[in-house]
C-alpha cells in the first residue's frame, strides 16, 4: 500500500473502525427480522456535528482574539493608575484554542462512530440445512446482516448467528447485539420498530425478535439473561 492510499484509508478506520461490509443481494432482503429507526441522534448526526464546529470554531476565536487579562498602567503625569485589559500572552490563547478544537474534533468523531452502531435493519439470511445445527434447529452458521445509518441501502455488515449475543438494554425499548471478536456492541430500538414486517407492542416485540435469533420462545423478557443466543 502506498503512503498517499494509507493516508487516505485512515480518517473512515477512524471514524467508522474495522468494518466486514459487503454488498446486499436482493434476495436477502426477503429475510428481513428487524426494521426500526435509529435514536434520534442517530438520525441527526450530520446535523448535531455542524453545530459542535460551529461552536467550536466561534470558541476558539474569541479564545484568540478575546481572551483577555487585567494589567495595570501607571500615568506619568498623574498619580493614578488606571485599569487597562491587554490580550493574554500567544501560547496561552493557542493552547486554550487547540484544547477546545480537540475536544469538539473527539465529540464529532465519537457521535460518529457511535450513529454506526445503532441498528436501522437486520436480516438472518438461514444457512443450508446440511450446516451444523443448535438443539432447535436453527444453523449455527446462518448469516446475520445489519444495516446502520452508515451502510447504504445496498450495503451492509455480515456475521453469523453464532457469533451473536443478544442481551437486554434499559428497559423494553432497548436490546443489545454483542458480536463475538469485536470490542463494541450494537442496539435496538424497539419502539415503532416492526418485527418481520409487523409493528407490535414493546414486549411482543422483544420476544418475536429473541424467537427469530434462537429458534426459542422467550417465557418472559423480564428473566433474560445477557448470554449467547445459541446454544452448544
Amino acid at each position: 500500500m502506498t503512503t498517499w492510499a494509507a493516508i487516505r484509508s485512515l480518517p473512515r478506520h477512524l471514524l467508522f473502525g474495522p468494518r466486514n461490509t459487503v454488498l446486499l443481494d436482493a434476495a436477502w432482503k426477503n429475510h428481513i427480522v428487524y426494521e426500526g429507526k435509529p435514536v434520534w441522534w442517530a438520525r441527526w448526526t450530520w446535523a448535531l456535528i455542524g453545530m459542535d464546529l460551529f461552536l467550536v470554531s466561534s470558541m476558539g476565536e474569541m479564545t484568540w482574539n478575546h481572551w483577555t487579562r487585567l494589567e495595570d498602567s501607571d500615568d506619568s503625569s498623574s498619580d493614578v493608575k488606571r485599569k487597562n485589559y491587554v490580550l493574554r500572552p500567544a501560547w496561552q490563547r493557542f493552547g486554550v484554542g487547540v484544547g477546545q478544537f480537540a475536544l469538539g474534533v473527539g465529540l464529532a468523531i465519537a457521535l460518529v462512530r457511535l450513529r454506526g452502531k445503532a441498528i436501522r435493519k437486520l436480516y438472518i439470511v438461514p444457512a443450508k440445512r446440511s450446516s451444523r445445527s443448535t438443539a432447535s434447529g436453527t444453523p449455527k452458521n446462518s448469516q446475520v446482516l445489519i444495516q446502520t445509518p452508515v451502510q447504504s441501502s445496498t450495503s451492509c455488515l455480515r456475521m453469523t448467528l453464532a457469533d451473536c449475543t443478544l442481551s437486554p438494554g434499559r428497559d423494553l425499548s432497548e436490546v443489545i447485539l454483542r458480536v463475538r471478536g469485536r470490542d463494541s456492541e450494537f442496539w435496538m430500538e424497539m419502539k415503532g420498530a416492526k418485527i418481520r414486517g409487523k409493528e407490535m407492542p414493546l414486549e411482543e416485540a422483544n420476544d418475536a425478535l429473541w424467537e427469530a435469533f434462537s429458534g426459542k420462545k422467550s417465557l418472559t423478557l423480564g428473566g433474560w439473561k445477557s448470554g449467547p443466543i445459541l446454544g452448544s
